[in-house]
């Protein structure tokens, strides 16, 4: 049975990334990444957590949930 937070990240949109204005030109967040982010490849969503300000959750393609913080 999935978590609570699998079911958050899985049905996350990219566009989860609310409060950034919208730029006149998006890329993808993944088309940075090289053969040392190979757990990032499968990030197709990204979604804040509204529990936690400023954290994000990244579903990675059955690798589990990665997440970032501001420092």
């Amino acid at each position: 049975m999935p978590t609570r937070r699998t079911v958050l990240a899985g049905t996350a949109t990219a566009a989860a990334l609310a409060g950034l204005p919208a730029p006149a030109h998006a890329t993808p967040a993944t088309d940075h990444l090289g053969r040392d982010d190979w757990s990032l490849l499968g990030v197709e969503a990204v979604t804040g957590d509204p529990r936690v300000h400023g954290r994000v959750h990244l579903p990675t393609d059955g690798r589990g949930i990665q997440y970032g913080e501001p420092v």
